[in-house]
């Protein structure tokens, strides 16, 4: 199959890429996109890489990082006339629509889906993975749909109830509980889970463990029962906190002196390879339900994973042996004690649980789930497509 992945990326490390590397934006595209790609941050390309080794065409690319789409653009003879392009062109690096779990708009403007049809266009694909679906208007998928190509939006997050997502063929998700609506909505809908690229433990030198408990994550007023609990916990035992949104916490929150600047990429990993235990608290919107790319970090980094525990936690750990999980604050800080006074057990675990997700839950499991998925709707003559097209 040939594949391609439209992926989206935060801003912050975006902007931290660009910072850190004065003069990136002018660079070529493919420097810029493997400078993107070295900073360690979310998958990387560690998909299209994984497919590529299964013997699949594959290509992916960054849709709102401005600069590499601009670069891209220029070095295949397109031609944007926009003065919000022009714009960004003079400031340098990325102007992103997104912040950290919310998107302030929705939709990208006219030369990002130039662009971004000229993409598809170029390399054909047979499938088009969209890792995020809120950008993309039905006008534009209709135009990037053919008869034997297979859209496929994948979703972790909630989004509008209005929100169309009836041009997919098949919606992707690591969260079970979203599944039963997507397909009770008369979408084709799978289970696939987020995953650890395990090739982060060749690029890091080993590390003494030096922190005791850390939460790597966002607090304030948009996540009020976790910031809730992390208040607790500041006052109960030693933790180490980075995240956003700490301006919005009361003046006399006890977590605004735990609070340290936000983590990404190849920071974040190195934190939790030094920390003896990682928290691990989802969000809301997972409601009963584990599955957040915390559970796999943690563990893929040979960290002590306390997580909250959810109903189909021991579907993906053996709670007890290969992770710890707690049911309220009160055993959450209890646990934390305990495993910093019980270094031989704390460490039994946490090698219990890298073996885990090292066997079953990286990167290169989740491609080959996803080959499998793939395989049952596509069919090169356009039979399978156009059949779920039919009964959707």
């Amino acid at each position: 199959m040939r594949i391609l992945i439209l992926d989206t990326y935060y801003s912050e490390p975006l902007g931290a890429i660009y910072d850190g590397n004065p003069g990136l934006e002018r660079r070529p595209y493919a420097e810029q996109l493997r400078t993107i790609y070295d900073y360690g941050f979310g998958r990387g390309d560690s998909f299209p890489a994984t497919l590529q080794k299964l013997g699949h065409s594959a290509d992916q690319f960054i849709i709102n990082a401005t600069s590499v789409q601009r670069r891209w653009a220029e070095e295949h003879g397109i031609v944007v006339e926009s003065s919000e392009f022009q714009q960004l062109a003079r400031r340098g690096y990325q102007s992103v629509r997104w912040r950290l779990g919310f998107r302030k708009r929705l939709m990208l403007d006219s030369w990002e889906q130039k662009v971004i049809a000229a993409q598809v266009e170029k390399f054909a694909p047979d499938v088009v993975i969209f890792a995020d679906v809120l950008p993309f208007s039905v006008a534009l998928l209709k135009k990037l749909k053919a008869k034997n190509r297979l859209l496929v939006g994948e979703i972790g997050y909630p989004i509008p109830d209005h929100f169309d997502l009836r041009q997919y063929d098949l919606i992707l998700s690591g969260a079970p509980h979203f599944l039963d609506h997507f397909r009770k909505a008369g979408l084709h809908a799978e289970l696939f889970r987020l995953g650890f690229d395990s090739s982060i433990l060749k690029r890091l030198h080993r590390a003494e463990r030096v922190l005791d408990a850390v939460f790597i994550g966002t607090v304030g007023d948009l996540h009020t029962r976790r910031t809730a609990m992390l208040e607790e916990l500041a006052q109960r035992v030693p933790i180490s906190c980075f995240g956003h949104c700490a301006d919005s916490l009361p003046a006399d929150s006890p977590l605004r002196a735990k609070m340290q600047p936000p983590l990404w990429g190849y920071d974040m990993y190195r934190t939790l390879q030094q920390a003896r235990i990682a928290i691990n608290m989802h969000i809301d919107v997972a409601e009963n339900r584990a599955g957040n790319i915390r559970l796999y970090e943690a563990t893929g980094m040979g960290t002590l994973l306390l997580t909250d525990w959810k109903s189909n936690l021991p579907e993906l750990f053996e709670v007890g042996r290969e992770v710890v999980a707690y049911h309220s604050v009160e055993e959450c800080a209890e646990q934390i004690s305990y495993y910093l006074a019980h270094e031989e057990e704390r460490a039994a675990i946490a090698a219990a649980g890298q073996r885990r997700t090292l066997t079953e839950h990286t990167i290169d499991c989740r491609t080959r789930e996803l080959v499998g998925i793939l395989e049952r709707y596509f069919s090169r003559d356009g039979q399978a497509i156009q059949s779920i097209r039919l009964a959707g």
